[in-house]
């Protein structure tokens, strides 16, 4: 860009797209919600996330943090986090993980060849400068989510996931270029892309190879979920009727896609917070509030916390009123109950 401002090569229209492209970027990529947000925002608390809302957007600090972490949890020898060496600690960032992400070895060493390859390879290619120009853009403005507990940035990669190309635009498409048989390299890739897909298809924390293997020997559908089983919604799902009426407490992070049933065919119906009502026509009620015992727990500064602070929260009174409501209620059988994890199912009694 600099070289083209003192050869007076601009093409301002070209500024214009770029702007444009690394807009409309920013806002596929999830930052249509914050810029909305924020323009909405009744007060400077709302908008900067100190309020208990999970995300806004100002952490300035993300900018060279979030990239330094991508980078290196490729390489970290801790499958469940990256060390952070201004800190001297491990962060939580699972690997395999559906919602942390990250790119892989082959980005990193990619993106440390941008510099040589730019300078090896100087090619005048304005479309790549105009892609690359505005994914970097709009990958910077993103990255300033604000999210808590600090370092709950692992899944801003499947947000910038647009840079891919540009990365590669950079550094491993001149190299290919210049190659005269490029096929033992494009061997080389396709091995490494057949060794990436069979680690996260063997090793995916949330559907591992070992669970579908016990789903392929079960007789008919598999009904349950490897992880997180204590979850209300894996009993509800075993038990309730196809077509039964579910009332849901719930907060951000409910997993209420059990409660649907196989075919989606159970109604669902969220309990209002204000006035607790529960449908006249609801068998079941399904209690699953875990945030707070998780990821709101006071001992939850930063990631670094989470090996010992997650479930050390407690749950606040909002989370069990339902549970204490219909705990000695006559019409309501408690039939599942987890409480230091907060869950419960009950179902209506008979007659």
């Amino acid at each position: 860009m600099a070289r083209l401002i003192r050869a007076r090569r601009i093409v301002w229209r070209e500024v214009a797209l770029t702007l444009l492209f690394a807009i409309i970027a920013f806002a596929l990529g999830g930052g249509a919600v914050y810029a909305y947000n924020f323009a909405h925002a009744h007060t400077a608390d709302s908008v900067i996330g100190k309020t208990p809302n999970f995300v806004g957007y100002g952490d300035w600090a993300n900018l060279w943090r979030f990239p330094y972490m991508a980078l290196a949890e490729p390489f970290s020898r801790e499958p469940l986090a990256v060390w952070v060496p201004w800190r001297q600690e491990f962060w939580f960032w699972p690997r395999y993980e559906l919602f942390f992400s990250g790119f892989g070895p082959l980005f990193t060493i990619l993106v440390c060849a941008i510099p040589y390859c730019l300078y090896k390879f100087r090619v005048d290619n304005r479309e790549r400068g105009v892609f690359c120009t505005a994914s970097l853009i709009a990958a910077f403005l993103i990255m300033p989510l604000q999210f808590r507990p600090i370092g709950f940035f692992g899944g801003l990669p499947r947000f910038i996931a647009f840079v891919i190309p540009a990365v590669i635009a950079c550094s491993l498409a001149p190299i290919v270029a210049q190659l005269r048989n490029p096929r033992p390299l494009l061997i080389a890739l396709a091995l490494y892309f057949s060794y990436e897909a069979f680690q996260c298809g063997y090793r995916d924390r949330f559907s591992p190879w070992i669970y579908a293997k016990q789903a392929a020997a079960e007789a008919g559908t598999t009904r349950w979920i490897w992880i997180s089983r204590w979850r209300a919604g894996n009993y509800l799902e075993r038990f309730a009727g196809p077509n039964d009426v579910v009332a849901i407490d719930c907060d951000f992070d409910t997993w209420i896609y059990p409660a649907m049933g196989e075919r989606h065919s159970r109604r669902l119906e969220f309990i209002p917070h204000d006035t607790l009502q529960i449908p006249q026509d609801a068998q079941w009620v399904m209690v699953d509030r875990t945030w707070n015992l998780v990821w709101r727990s006071p001992a939850m500064t930063d990631l670094s916390k989470a090996f010992e602070a997650m479930f050390a929260g407690y749950p606040t009174e909002e989370d069990t009123r339902v549970i204490r409501k219909l705990w000695n209620d006559p019409q309501w059988q408690l039939v599942y109950y987890r409480p230091r994890l907060n869950q419960a199912v009950f179902r209506r009694r008979n007659g």
